[in-house]
């Protein structure tokens, strides 16, 4: 229902991230909070990306030097591969952050998605080399999860970890994920229907919308949910999330 691969450009002035005037992808038009912002735990209000890289960036500046170390990003999502590298740039070297182009999956166990086997190689191998050079870094900065915990773990030398709480954005995404699944099942097909049209009015039982929708408002964070404003609150507010994760 949305495609994780349209990136909405973001700026940054007193960081914060703000949306640029170019052109965005009809669906993915509608995010209005940073990128960062989707990746959060309700549980640790504290925590969202944005304030890990921060941190990062902080302890990086500190310890080497503004403008004097290189940042490699890895993640399920590109989206957000291209995010963090935007939002620190001007600290590291070079003007992009060093990442692992092509597909990748450090959450591989998901078999209802179809791959063929070059995909599969392709995955194998990006993800490994995710690992190898998070393990090889000189300073680690992560949530909760088990694949750069395993890279920490790899480390032969010294390797300043940036960790953040114990925060599980997974968590919260599960749970949008089975919203999401049950808002499509809810949805009456139309080959006429318009990306303006209220979500609303393609449900056969309107109830089971409205249940959805307050669903929805518990799982967002409480300081990051303009989607709602949308005339399709749950179809921005589910692709925004998954944007952030795959």
């Amino acid at each position: 229902i949305c495609s994780h691969n349209d990136v909405a450009p973001y700026v940054h002035n007193n960081n914060n991230a703000t949306r640029t005037s170019g052109q965005i992808p009809n669906k993915v038009d509608r995010l209005a909070d940073p990128l960062g912002q989707a990746i959060y735990d309700t549980a640790k209000p504290e925590f969202h990306l944005d304030g890990m890289l921060d941190d990062v960036k902080q302890k990086a500046n500190a310890k080497y030097g503004r403008q004097q170390w290189r940042f490699f990003v890895a993640s399920d999502a590109p989206a957000v591969k291209q995010y963090a590298s935007e939002y620190l740039k001007g600290n590291y070297v070079g003007d992009e952050a060093l990442m692992i182009h092509g597909l990748v999956s450090h959450n591989y166990g998901n078999d209802s998605i179809p791959r063929s086997a070059t995909d599969t190689e392709d995955i194998n191998t990006n993800s490994f080399a995710d690992l190898i050079i998070l393990s090889e870094s000189s300073m680690l900065g992560y949530t909760s999860s088990k694949y750069p915990g395993v890279a920490a773990l790899r480390s032969q030398c010294p390797q300043d970890i940036v960790f953040m709480s114990n925060a599980h954005p997974r968590h919260d995404l599960a749970l949008v994920a089975d919203l999401a699944g049950k808002y499509i099942d809810g949805r009456i097909s139309d080959e006429h229907e318009h990306e303006h049209d209220n979500e609303r009015s393609h449900f056969e039982d309107p109830s089971n919308y409205d249940s959805l929708l307050d669903q929805l408002r518990q799982y967002l964070p409480k300081t990051s949910r303009s989607c709602l404003d949308s005339n399709q609150p749950i179809l921005a507010c589910v692709c925004w999330i998954k944007q952030a994760h795959a």
